[in-house]
């Protein structure tokens, strides 16, 4: 929840919130006299390059903020991958399971880096999965975003079995990623350390070279 208390201590000029799940709070600040931005949720990996001029912009920083977008398509370039690396599962733990469809930006995201995600021509940005499904579907990795940084990729593992997926080749054979609380499902200019950083360990988990 938000500190209020703090919050009118620091008396900010602007509040940045995000579109989608964040809408109720916005609402909130605005209800309690802060002046409020939403910044859209991309709808795929371009839109967070978007985000970084169109806040630059709001902040009065447009010259700054369109040479660090220039940084991040260098960057974005840098580590795509035309051809297909891994087919991917992936899974964020929000309080319960949560994975992601044809309109999320992380679908667009791993792309880039040549994963596929298993789901990706589902129409919907998040929803709960289909476990049934995923079996079905056989990715090569699982890649979960924990909640909590304690958690490691045997926890994982045995929670996959938990469901009655102990049959997946990715957890049969320990291909399982875990990444920290809001990597991936951050859309911040961090995002982009982070797929660098996960196409690195996805091939060394495929054993193919780049």
């Amino acid at each position: 929840g938000v500190n209020y208390r703090l919050l009118h201590e620091l008396a900010p000029d602007l509040v940045f919130t995000t579109t989608g799940v964040q809408r109720r709070l916005a609402h909130q600040l605005r209800e309690r006299g802060f002046r409020v931005y939403p910044v859209p949720l991309p709808h795929a990996v371009t839109g967070i390059i978007d985000n970084v001029v169109l806040v630059g912009d709001v902040v009065g920083m447009h010259a700054r903020a369109v040479e660090r977008a220039m940084e991040l398509l260098e960057v974005a370039s840098s580590i795509a991958r035309r051809e297909i690396l891994a087919r991917v599962y992936y899974e964020v733990d929000l309080g319960e399971p949560v994975t992601v469809g044809a309109f999320s930006y992380i679908s667009s995201s791993l792309r880039l880096i040549g994963l596929e995600n298993v789901f990706a021509r589902e129409p919907a940005a998040y929803m709960r999965p289909d476990f049934r499904r995923l079996a079905e579907l056989e990715p090569d990795v699982i890649i979960y975003e924990a909640r909590d940084e304690s958690i490691a990729p045997g926890d994982v593992e045995r929670m996959f079995r938990d469901r009655g997926l102990e049959e997946l080749k990715a957890i049969r054979e320990g291909r399982v990623i875990v990444l920290g609380p809001d990597s991936l499902a951050h859309y911040g200019p961090s995002h982009f350390k982070t797929l660098a950083e996960l196409a690195k360990n996805v091939e060394d988990l495929v054993g193919r070279s780049p």
